[in-house]
């Protein structure tokens, strides 16, 4: 009788990989799986990946040398696998001392006139040195693994519901129509539950600005990576984004979070989830670049998607099960509702604040590598027409070292791009989801710059709203003749937002987060993304 992998793996486990281990895989059963081989794949992803996981442990590496009779994990490596509620009422009596930062977030619930002395609970723990964090985050794993989780039955439990948010700029205009609609059915009296507590988790001002209106408390949980900003050292980085899980660790625990709603593929989701996955706080991720997903969301209970295709996708390409199309864009039902309401600015008070009454708008965002920037720049000096450059991610000097021209503006990196967009004569935006949308609801003339991504959902997009997708050196030719985006994003987007809407109040407690495997695979295609060329 044929000896199965794992019997194989058993025998050789002095000298098989750990990582190998936890997947139950031969390095040639690795390679069919992932399409590369593990070597390779151990130096794509450098040895600071597999710390990761396993301080957020994601390998289930408990259960699996209990299977094949290896030591015992010490303590940094276990883990309760207990699915009942948590009874958040015994947080206080934990071995973490929690006092100093439970003051120091920004409460809506109290005068907006005040100034804070802190809005964000991190701040209290800057001075903690990595051993400190680490030894942190055990602490949280071994006080739950002590404390097992018992379910509340309290007959009080559906009176009050907490939802935690966690989004960039650009996501966090999908998740306002939900929240919009939250309250509006929690005023009809159309919830599973009385009253909800809403909770935003950002690290950026913008994100919080965006969301502020509709939160009840706002936690910063870390800071974002500027585009043009280097990162030389892999490990550095890996430290620096188990000092943000921290932080995301201590602003949601002992808040009775019940759902965490994430959106986007940026950091800010990694933490959040990352954050959930040790206090197991169930994950409701809603997914829009299904080519670029950030392999942290193979950890959330149930995943979204704007159409069938991109369902069918996550579930073949990534292993991922629990995924549901809700059948449009939400964000598109924000762009509408800001031109409906009245809230963009008027063109007059662009031409006072700018100078221009007519303009090209270019905004640079995250399909764009800095030497792209100095094609880009003098060829827009080049049009001799009044254009204004939204730098967003970008340094904003540097954006103005490159342009000469006197009828060409830099602007601050987060402004009003709503507003600019909607009153501009042409847009050219090397952006995402998020500038997509924005430019088909708008139906301003556009051109989607092809930044360096072979793939990616925002160009299928772009192509059904019939807007060019150019190279930099295309562009002088299209703008002699552009226009306007076709399509309707409106309708689905309000009836995904309704769709999502169900889901939270009607979410199944019961749905399982994914698998290692389904993590590595949606690793290694950001991978390769991020890689990518045209």
């Amino acid at each position: 009788m044929k000896n199965s992998p794992k019997s194989n793996l058993k025998k050789n486990n002095d000298t098989i990989h750990p990582l190998l281990l936890e997947l139950d895989m031969t390095p040639e059963e690795f390679e069919k799986q992932f399409g590369i081989s593990f070597d390779e794949f151990d130096d794509d992803v450098d040895l600071s990946i597999h710390e990761l996981l396993e301080e957020l442990d994601l390998l289930d590496d408990l259960e699996v040398k209990h299977q094949l009779n290896l030591p015992k994990p010490s303590l940094k490596n276990q883990k309760s696998h207990s699915n009942g509620k948590i009874n958040n009422s015994t947080i206080k009596e934990n071995n973490l001392d929690l006092k100093e930062n439970t003051n120091t977030h920004f409460s809506l619930s109290q005068s907006k006139n005040k100034t804070s002395k802190s809005t964000n609970r991190q701040n209290s723990s800057k001075d903690n040195n990595d051993e400190s964090i680490s030894d942190s985050i055990h602490s949280v794993r071994h006080y739950f693994e002590e404390n097992r989780f018992t379910k509340n039955t309290d007959k009080e439990i559906d009176k009050i519901r907490t939802i935690a948010v966690a989004c960039e700029i650009a996501p966090a205009k999908t998740l306002i129509p939900v929240l919009k609609l939250l309250r509006k059915f929690e005023s009809e009296k159309k919830l599973n539950w009385e009253k909800t507590r809403i909770i935003g988790l950002v690290h950026g001002d913008g994100a919080k600005e965006l969301i502020e209106p509709y939160c009840d408390d706002i936690f910063y949980i870390g800071q974002g990576r500027r585009a043009n900003q280097s990162n030389n050292s892999r490990i550095n980085l890996f430290r620096l984004i188990i000092k943000d899980i921290y932080k995301a660790t201590l602003a949601m625990m002992g808040e009775q979070i019940d759902l965490l709603i994430t959106c986007g593929n940026a950091g800010d989701v990694r933490k959040a989830i990352s954050a959930a996955k040790l206090l197991r706080t169930p994950v409701l991720h809603i997914e829009q670049d299904i080519y670029n997903p950030i392999e942290i969301i193979s950890q959330a209970n149930l995943i979204t998607t704007p159409s069938k295709d991109y369902e069918f996708y996550l579930k073949i390409q990534y292993s991922l099960k629990n995924v549901v199309n809700i059948g449009g864009y939400p964000q598109a039902s924000y762009v509408n509702s800001m031109i409906q309401s009245g809230k963009l600015l008027k063109k007059e008070q662009i031409t006072e604040q700018y100078g221009f009454d007519h303009y090209i708008f270019v905004v640079l965002g995250g399909d764009l590598k800095v030497d792209d920037l100095k094609d880009l720049i003098p060829l827009i000096d080049g049009f001799d027409y009044p254009t204004l450059i939204a730098p967003y991610r970008f340094d904003k000097k540097m954006i103005e070292d490159l342009s000469n021209s006197d009828k060409v503006k830099i602007l601050d990196n987060f402004v009003d791009v709503l507003s600019l967009s909607y009153h501009c004569d042409a847009l050219i935006f090397g952006a995402g989801m998020g500038m997509t949308i924005e430019a088909g609801v708008l139906k301003v003339p556009s051109i989607k710059l092809y930044g360096f991504h072979p793939f990616h959902s925002s160009i299928n997009l772009a192509k059904d709203l019939n807007i060019p997708i150019l190279d930099i050196y295309d562009i002088p030719r299209a703008l002699r003749k552009l226009y306007p985006p076709s399509g309707d994003l409106v309708s689905d987007g309000e009836i995904a937002t309704y769709n999502i809407l169900n889901l939270i109040n009607n979410f199944d407690y019961s749905l399982k987060k994914g698998n290692i495997k389904s993590t590595f695979k949606l690793w290694r295609g950001r991978s390769k993304f991020k890689k990518g060329k045209k």
